[in-house]
């Protein structure tokens, strides 16, 4: 019996987010050969419980099968991490790209800059343009408010005579 089984694939970055992402980049068929296992008990009433009630040992962190990044040896020992081979997987995937936009361009033969303007770049430029332009135009009304309030100061201002400060 053949049965047939989705995969998707998701990446975590450094920043802890994370995105949705393929399981290769390669679009066709691929083949692929995982060979599994299992994490195995200490004693036979492990055994007899995994047979029996389908209790079995688990692993609490899955990131402690893999290879640590800051590994750089020839083997990595993983001494009294008990496993049991449980046969082996092969997949068959079958991968494709999803694009609207790209296709889109294919298919039109738009240039560079309508698959950017399409993708929204231009846009995003225009708006940090405007940004800055709104920015430019509130600062100069703010120097211009500084000196006019700068001018009213002085043609207010009165000299000030010796005797004024003592009292």
């Amino acid at each position: 019996m053949v049965r047939n089984v989705i995969f998707g694939g998701q990446k975590c970055d450094i920043w802890r987010r994370t995105k949705q992402t393929s399981l290769t980049d390669d679009i066709g068929i691929h083949t692929e050969k995982a060979h599994c296992w299992r994490p195995v008990g200490n004693s036979v009433f492990d055994n007899l419980r995994r047979f029996f009630t389908g209790g079995t040992p688990e692993i609490e962190d899955p990131t402690y099968v893999a290879v640590p990044s800051t590994f750089d040896g020839k083997y990595l020992s993983k001494f009294g991490f008990r496993t049991q081979s449980t046969g082996t997987v092969t997949a068959r995937f079958s991968v494709m790209l999803q694009s609207r936009t790209f296709m889109e361009s294919k298919a039109n033969k738009r240039s560079l800059g309508s698959l950017l303007e399409s993708l929204g770049i231009t846009a995003m430029q225009a708006n940090i343009t405007s940004v800055l332009e709104a920015f430019k135009r509130a600062r100069m009304k703010m120097v211009q408010a500084r000196e006019a309030a700068t001018q009213e100061l002085l043609r207010e201002a009165r000299p000030i005579y010796k005797g004024e400060l003592d009292d």
